[in-house]
């Protein structure tokens, strides 16, 4: 069984955005299991390395779209992304330097429950605007 189970109802109607989302459970779920199995420091330093790219490039993605829908409160909503984005460098930082250091259960539990919540509160509130701003899409492609 997965560490992170990814289910279809975690869907926040932007295929790009959704398709990060999964490829950023799964790159935890790899992280999780190089650490159960005791794959090695190097393993777990470059799936957090890879885990912390990934995540600039969804949240870089996300904020254009963000500003390109007019979300009112994209501010904030970026704020919070450098705030992760500073956590997930320290961990990084802190492996890098003294991996015996890091508590992997606590960096796996908080993983989990950033993405679930991005996802499922902060992500999800933009949900119909997503949705809304693809049917207007759409309805301007049949009238045009």
């Amino acid at each position: 069984m997965a560490f992170i189970d990814w289910k279809a109802e975690y869907s926040i109607g932007q295929m790009d955005l959704d398709h990060d989302h999964r490829r950023l459970s799964d790159i935890i779920n790899k992280l999780h299991d190089a650490v159960e199995h005791q794959r090695g420091d190097e393993v777990v330093g470059a799936t957090l390395r890879s885990l912390r790219r990934y995540v600039e490039v969804h949240f870089a993605r996300e904020e254009r779209l963000l500003t390109q829908y007019g979300v009112n409160d994209a501010e904030d909503h970026i704020r919070s992304h450098r705030r992760i984005e500073d956590t997930l460098a320290d961990f990084e930082n802190l492996h890098a330097s003294s991996p015996e250091q890091l508590d992997s259960q606590s960096l796996l539990g908080f993983l989990r429950r950033w993405l679930l919540n991005h996802v499922l509160k902060d992500d999800m509130q933009y949900r119909v605007v997503f949705e809304s701003y693809v049917s207007q899409c759409e309805s301007s492609r049949k009238l045009g």
